[in-house]
């Protein structure tokens, strides 16, 4: 059970950190030739339909490896907190990793939630490896080091907006939508609430 829950998360994170929109895509690249075609005539280079259809080449190309390496690369990522933290922590848990956002674009911290005994803790890794290759990080249990302040359902995404300190700093994240988690966080938003009144 807590395999196929481990599983249904990163793949809920991956999908909403890398998904792939064929007509997004296409206008996209309509956009770039567009672009390029323009520069090319506005700097008087002929343009046959072999140059157009490298231009053409080149940007499907592009997009397609770009959207295939991003999700190659948080695949990758979090695969490697997901070893980090079992072999730390042991097998028993559920990890949940955080999702930036600067702006539209959303990307993958170098931190993650997990669940022990239903008891949260938040893991923040280093950015790199070490150079014996593996992830070093540290662990804040919920408590005076980590509270959770804000959770809300973000309008336009699949994901809940989190608004945590960390040792006395504003963290702020998304999760993708996972019951046993959000029931966590929430009981810990309600101790943080009733604690204010």
């Amino acid at each position: 059970m807590m395999d196929e829950q481990q599983e249904a998360i990163i793949q809920k994170t991956k999908r909403i950190l890398t998904p792939f929109d064929p007509l997004k895509t296409l206008l996209m690249i309509l956009i770039y030739v567009g672009v390029v075609i323009g520069f090319f005539l506005i700097m008087g280079v002929d343009l046959d339909p072999y140059v157009i259809g490298t231009i053409v080449v080149i940007l499907i190309a592009y997009f397609v490896s770009k959207d295939f390496l991003l999700a190659r690369h948080y695949r990758g990522v979090m695969a490697s907190q997901t070893e980090a933290l079992k072999s730390k922590q042991g097998e028993q848990l559920l990890y949940v990793p955080l999702i930036g956002k600067n702006g539209s674009l959303l990307h993958l911290k170098p931190a993650a939630i997990f669940l022990i005994d239903d008891i949260l803790h938040l893991e923040v890794f280093e950015r790199s490896k070490a150079k014996n290759g593996s992830l070093e990080s540290i662990t804040v249990p919920i408590g005076d080091d980590f509270s959770v302040h804000e959770l809300e359902h973000d309008p336009k995404l699949p994901l809940w907006r989190c608004l945590a300190k960390v040792k006395g700093i504003d963290f702020g994240f998304f999760i993708v939508d996972q019951s046993e988690v959000l029931a966590c966080l929430k009981r810990e938003l309600t101790i943080i609430e009733k604690e204010v009144k």
